[in-house]
């Protein structure tokens, strides 16, 4: 996304008879341009936000992640405590119609 605004901004700009081949050279000639203290202040403020922007959708889609893996997990726990209460009752039921299996194994 950055690199974009910056392909966008290094298309764009034209200021006297420069004409930019880089961000760097683009930086360059803002910060020595009185006249472009302004165009610069924009060209900041613009990737400032994008990557604020950018900030926040990925802090979202990490939080979602984090609510889908704690429910998963949730689910998972309670499949196992049912599935364990299945093996006891299966062993039980194992051990009272053939006492001696334990000794078999």
């Amino acid at each position: 996304m950055i690199w974009n605004i910056a392909l966008r901004m290094r298309r764009r700009f034209e200021v006297g008879n420069f004409s930019f081949t880089g961000v760097g050279a683009l930086l360059s000639v803002l910060l020595n341009n009185d006249k472009s203290h302004f165009l610069f202040n924009q060209c900041m403020h613009l990737l400032t936000s994008q990557l604020e922007s950018q900030r926040r959708y990925w802090e979202e889609q990490v939080s979602r992640v984090e609510a889908k893996s704690e429910k998963e997990g949730a689910e998972l726990k309670s499949q196992l405590k049912v599935t364990l209460e299945k093996c006891e009752d299966l062993d039980k039921k194992v051990t009272s119609c053939c006492p001696d299996w334990e000794r078999r194994l």
